[in-house]
C-alpha cells in the first residue's frame, strides 16, 4: 500500500470513529503530553529530539492506535528520565509514571474499540480495575523507594532490581487475582 492510500484509510476510519474512540484518541496524546511535562516539572532538561519524538509518536498512536508508535512513546519518556532527571524520587516521577499508564491503558482500548461503537460497560470496568491495580502497585512502589534510607544515594542497583522485581511480583499476583473475578472480558 502507498503512503497515499495508507493516509486515506487511516482519514476513513477516524471519520466514522464514534465518540468513545475519538477520546480515547485524545487521552492518549494528552497522558503522554502529561507524563512530559511532569518530566519536566520533576527537573528533566530539555531534549529536543526525544520530544518530538514523543510528540510524533503519540499522535501516529493516536491515530493508528493498534500500531508499533506507542512504544516509542515510553522510550521518549525514558530517555528523558534516564539521561536528563536526577531527582529520580520526586512525586512528579509518580506523576509522570501515572500518566505514561494511563496514556498505555487508553491506546490499548482504542485499538481494540470498535470504530464506530461505544466500549462495553464490562470492558471499561475490566480495564480500569486493571489499571488501578497497577496505579496502586506503582505508587506503593514510589513510595518504598522515596521513604527508603538509600533513596537518593547513588550505586544501589540491587537496591533498584530488587524493587522491580518485588513490583512485578505484586503486579502479577493483583492481576491474577483479578482475571478471577473477571473472567469473561475482552471475548473470554
Amino acid at each position: 500500500m502507498s503512503w497515499r492510500g495508507l493516509v486515506v484509510a487511516v482519514l476513513d476510519d477516524l471519520s466514522v470513529t464514534g465518540l468513545t474512540g475519538r477520546v480515547l484518541r485524545l487521552v492518549v496524546v494528552l497522558a503522554a503530553a502529561a507524563a512530559w511535562l511532569a518530566g519536566d516539572l520533576a527537573g528533566a532538561s530539555d531534549s529536543p529530539v526525544a520530544f518530538t519524538v514523543l510528540l510524533v509518536a503519540a499522535a501516529w498512536c493516536a491515530v493508528v492506535p493498534d500500531s508499533q508508535a506507542g512504544v516509542l512513546v515510553p522510550l521518549a519518556l525514558g530517555w528523558q528520565w534516564v539521561a536528563h532527571l536526577d531527582r529520580t524520587t520526586s512525586g512528579w516521577v509518580l506523576v509522570a509514571a501515572l500518566a505514561l499508564l494511563v496514556f498505555h491503558a487508553a491506546a490499548a482500548l482504542a485499538s481494540c474499540a470498535p470504530t464506530a461503537a461505544p466500549l462495553g460497560r464490562d470492558v471499561l470496568q475490566a480495564t480500569a480495575g486493571r489499571t488501578g491495580v497497577v496505579a496502586l502497585v506503582t505508587a506503593a512502589g514510589w513510595l518504598a523507594v522515596r521513604s527508603s534510607p538509600l533513596a537518593g544515594q547513588p550505586g544501589h542497583l540491587g537496591l533498584t532490581v530488587t524493587a522491580l522485581l518485588a513490583l512485578t511480583a505484586a503486579t502479577a499476583a493483583a492481576a491474577v487475582a483479578l482475571r478471577r473475578k473477571s473472567p469473561s472480558t475482552f471475548g473470554r
